[in-house]
């Protein structure tokens, strides 16, 4: 991946998706339990699948790699931050079910889940 010019990225970026869910070079700490770690080149937190698959779409069609981020815990990010797209799934948190059947969004936190599951 070679990143020529972020703003033309953002450029294609925000034709794509809500620009509110753009954020440029920001600092990864914000999202971790530790407070640690460097910035994302691009960190989106989509609301919708939609959303996702356009960026994941785009990302691949121009080889920018994608890190996907859930709730900032038992990870360790790097000083250096994270080259690419940082894909924030947590706002797509739904737990749905049906049956004997759980469908959980990809942001749903595990325990969350599980007590879901108890209770079916």
């Amino acid at each position: 991946m070679l990143f020529v010019n972020h703003s033309s990225i953002l450029q294609d970026l925000e034709k794509l998706i809500p620009a509110s869910i753009i954020k440029v070079d920001e600092p990864l700490k914000r999202y971790t339990y530790t407070e640690t770690g460097g910035n994302a080149d691009f960190y989106i937190s989509p609301e919708r699948y939609e959303d996702v698959q356009k960026v994941v779409k785009y990302a691949y069609e121009h080889d920018i790699p994608v890190t996907y981020l859930g709730n900032g815990s038992n990870i360790i990010i790097r000083d250096g931050g994270i080259r690419g797209i940082v894909l924030s799934l947590l706002s797509l948190n739904h737990i749905v079910t049906s049956d004997a059947t759980i469908i959980a969004g990809s942001g749903a936190a595990i325990i969350d889940v599980s007590r879901k599951a108890r209770d079916v």
